[in-house]
């Protein structure tokens, strides 16, 4: 079985909202996976970083 190639990034955000809470996880476009994750964050609330 041949075996893909994927280029990305394992990351590990955290926020302030949620100080007990890390998030790990694996992407291979990061900006927009932060976009995808902060999209439901106010502004007021913090966000992943």
């Amino acid at each position: 079985m041949p075996v893909k190639n994927y280029t990305g990034v394992i990351y590990i955000l955290t926020n302030p909202s949620f100080p007990n809470y890390i998030k790990i996880g694996y992407a291979t476009d990061l900006e927009k996976r932060l976009k995808q994750l902060n999209r439901t964050e106010r502004e007021e609330q913090g966000s992943y970083k």
